[in-house]
């Protein structure tokens, strides 16, 4: 199966992608600060996203830089050309951060490098209500259900769900991977929500990434299966409920090289 985006007019909710290597790097295309003149190294993908209340208008784009002790840097533009940056903290070097926007409010999830304080490895999620000042609202809480820190192989993803923000991650303990989904309302406190992909033969290649999009009160994920279930492109769809949750998987038939793109579509999408 494939989507089939028809008569759309596709506003960009989630972007992950691979960054092209350092030295040919010129993304973003400008920056008004002096970073044009040097090379920008990124900790592999950027994620973007755009604010639906328009408090914070333009494109938002967060990286992970290996310059200047691997800042996260929150990049915004009017125009898609010219960037202003801003560093907003720290994450482990060879992980993406992942954001989302809710209520107005920039979400940032990062696996932290054990700068500022924080626990090397771990998943954190804060949120700023005025990203264009490189200064949190809510100071990156440990995304956890039982106090203990979760630490992911490779980066975490962020969606709307519910009137929630939804973190998702991959982490293995001992020779087993787990693929987890939490939600939140505050960034604080966490609940558990049904997400997917679960294990057997619909299991995450834990080496790959995963797009989340919420569409017609369904959260959609996208994602590259393990090498034991053919490391295949999967789609999941479920409605969150947590008592008694449908799972829909549907399988595209490509085989992925790794993460991907999602895109909220405004109508007509037929999958075939």
């Amino acid at each position: 199966m494939k989507f089939r985006f028809r008569n759309c007019l596709a506003q960009m909710a989630l972007i992950t992608a691979f960054a092209a290597p350092a030295l040919a790097q010129s993304f973003p295309p400008a920056l008004t600060t002096n970073y044009r003149n040097s090379i920008i190294s990124f900790d592999r993908s950027p994620s973007v996203a755009t604010d639906p209340t328009g408090t914070h208008t333009g494109l938002w784009m967060a990286y992970g830089s290996t310059v200047s002790n691997d800042y996260i840097y929150i990049s915004n533009s009017t125009d898609g050309v010219n960037w202003t940056n801003v560093p907003i903290s720290t994450l482990k070097r060879g992980f993406s951060p992942a954001i989302a926007f809710l209520n107005g409010n920039l979400w940032v999830a990062f696996v932290s490098d054990g700068g500022a304080g924080l626990i090397n490895g771990a998943l954190y999620l804060g949120y700023t209500n005025n990203p264009a000042s490189g200064l949190w609202t809510v100071y990156p809480q440990l995304v956890t259900l039982t106090g203990s820190a979760i630490y992911p192989t490779n980066s975490p993803t962020l969606a709307v769900f519910n009137g929630q923000i939804w973190v998702n991650e991959t982490s293995q303990s001992g020779s087993n991977y787990f693929n987890d989904t939490f939600a939140t309302s505050n960034g604080t406190t966490y609940t558990g929500a049904t997400g997917c992909p679960r294990q057997d033969s619909y299991a995450i290649d834990p080496n790959a990434s995963i797009a989340m999009i919420e569409w017609q009160n369904l959260m959609y994920f996208a994602y590259r299966t393990n090498s034991s279930a053919g490391n295949i492109l999967r789609v999941c769809t479920t409605n969150g409920a947590v008592n008694n949750p449908t799972m829909t998987y549907l399988s595209p038939g490509v085989n992925p090289a790794g993460s991907g793109v999602l895109t909220l579509p405004s109508q007509n999408v037929s999958l075939s």
